[in-house]
């Protein structure tokens, strides 16, 4: 139990434990979340926000903490962007979202799921071009047929084995 590997398993599962918390409602969470990666680039030397912890940004959401979750989602996105890593179309799509929320322009968000959607195509990440679409049908046009048409061409080809998933976006199109 004290070896470096178990050390460092034990520092994410505390990061997972604040994301619990925050989901009970304690204030605390997020906090705990947000140390976990501060911690582990002690011993690994990887910067805290090269490796964006999504369970941090639901634990402030669910705990209206919206400009918390804003400031470290724009950090991280602008860290992926410049290393121009597979994230980007993730923290895009988590921004707009937080950005929503928190009342910015309809402008602001457009911008970000147009980038969400732009590396998702170039990164052939078909999951990531869906959520965005997903986000255009939500928060932006919910009847704009030509976005309704591409998430149905994407929809097919998806895998069965992502059943759940499916299930929610199809219910979207109904």
């Amino acid at each position: 139990t004290g070896s470096q590997d178990l050390h460092l398993w034990q520092m994410s599962a505390r990061g997972v434990m604040g994301w619990q918390r925050a989901m009970a409602g304690d204030r605390e969470g997020p906090t705990q979340v947000e140390q976990a990666p501060e911690e582990l680039s002690e011993p690994t030397g990887r910067d805290p926000y090269s490796r964006p912890s999504l369970w941090y940004v639901d634990a402030c959401v669910a705990l209206g903490e919206f400009g918390r979750a804003e400031d470290y989602l724009d950090q991280t996105r602008m860290l992926a962007r410049e290393k121009t890593t597979l994230f980007v179309p993730d923290l895009a799509v988590q921004l707009a979202r937080v950005r929503h929320l928190l009342g910015h322009p309809r402008e602001e968000i457009v911008a970000l799921i147009e980038l969400a959607l732009s590396q998702a195509r170039e990164d052939g990440n078909l999951h990531q071009q869906i959520n965005g679409l997903e986000l255009w049908l939500t928060l932006i046009d919910p009847a704009d047929a030509g976005v309704r048409q591409e998430f149905r061409q994407l929809l097919a080809e998806v895998s069965y084995s992502d059943a759940p998933i499916l299930t929610r976006w199809h219910s979207l199109l109904d």
